[in-house]
């Protein structure tokens, strides 16, 4: 997947091209890869999706050790959703919007052009929630809930010939509850009380550039 992706370039890289890179400074990346967007209260139905977007971050090399800052603006197709919450004909359904992260990593330098690293960090989730309670009387219910998490991860980054990398990355990130109703119906209270706990595991692929 993405991170033999990178091996294969390490391996495919001619010999003379195999100088000692330099991790040391500031950043830009573009990034895509796999969603596995899953909830926890009970049965759900989990959509995997795309996740794409963006970061920049600062890196510290001394000798074969390397430590950094960064931060990601990324969006995503996954979603998660239940049904029988109230009565046996509702459906919630819950979709990623945006995510926001900054962290850190530190990495060592393994070969001469390839870093393995971990990332840990604070995330920011945006989610859509809807909400159908199939009753006489009832509408759609639509809000947008943002939640605060933690992610974990690792890596291994490739630097070629001149400025560009490239990066495979598997991460871990869990968030808190993102169900906000309110609703006032006696009959639709269990929704109100449904802990929506969001987990997402991610495997990304990015490509980059060293100022």
């Amino acid at each position: 997947m993405a991170l033999t992706g990178i091996a294969f370039c390490v391996l495919a890289t001619p010999a003379f091209a195999q100088e000692e890179a330099n991790f040391q400074g500031p950043h830009v990346r573009a990034i895509v890869g796999w969603d596995n967007f899953s909830a926890g209260n009970g049965p759900s139905t989990s959509k995997d999706g795309a996740v794409f977007g963006g970061g920049f971050g600062y890196d510290f090399q001394r000798e074969n050790f390397v430590v950094g800052i960064e931060s990601e603006l990324t969006s995503s197709s996954g979603s998660a959703s239940w049904d029988g919450i109230a009565n046996p004909a509702d459906h919630l359904k819950v979709e990623a919007v945006r995510d926001i992260f900054i962290g850190a990593r530190a990495g060592y330098v393994v070969m001469p052009q390839l870093l393995l690293y971990g990332k840990i960090g604070y995330s920011n989730f945006k989610v859509k929630n809807q909400y159908d309670a199939n009753m006489p009387g009832s509408s759609r219910i639509k809000d947008k809930v943002t939640s605060d998490g933690f992610r974990v991860g690792a890596g291994l980054e490739y630097r070629f010939s001149g400025n560009f990398y490239a990066r495979g990355e598997y991460r871990y990130t869990h968030y808190g509850d993102v169900n906000d109703y309110e609703l006032p119906e006696p009959a639709l209270a269990a929704v109100n009380g449904f802990d929506v706990d969001v987990d997402r595991s991610q495997v990304i692929v990015g490509i980059g550039y060293r100022f």
